[in-house]
């Protein structure tokens, strides 16, 4: 008998779970951009991540990496705060959608060592970080009861 076994998921199990973690990043960045927003039309500054946001990060980042997804911590911070941004100077900007500071053409706005996407040190690509960015506005989850 062996002493380890390796066990493998059925590949539409892994998509569900990935599919699950990309709208939970979805949730994160919309559910603090709200927060912010509403911080800033009530108090006229700007204000921190809040510890439940950070707590939520956390543990999703973990799921995340675990499936191998390219979503960094610095990541989700600047779409949290470019959708805020966005909010705040366009009042007709769409409330459920996940904005992001990538143009669709080189140079792109990258994260800076050690997260940039281009740095040979990173495992994740610019161009797998927009398409996973673009992938949040789309996704759409079937909940069993």
């Amino acid at each position: 008998m062996p002493k380890s076994a390796k066990y493998s998921l059925p590949a539409e199990h892994i998509k569900q779970l990935e599919d699950r973690c990309r709208a939970e990043c979805r949730d994160l960045i919309l559910s603090t951009a709200d927060f912010l927003e509403f911080y800033y039309k009530r108090h006229g500054c700007d204000a921190t991540l809040p510890n439940w946001s950070k707590k939520w990060m956390t543990h999703l980042l973990a799921r995340a990496n675990t499936l191998k997804l390219p979503i960094t911590r610095k990541i989700l911070t600047q779409a949290m705060f470019f959708t805020i941004r966005v909010r705040q100077n366009f009042d007709h900007a769409n409330r459920r959608m996940v904005y992001y500071p990538y143009t669709p053409s080189p140079p792109q706005c990258v994260p800076e060592h050690p997260e940039d996407p281009n740095h040979p040190t990173n495992p994740f690509k610019a161009k797998d970080v927009r398409r996973f960015m673009s992938s949040l506005q789309n996704i759409t989850i079937e909940m069993n009861n």
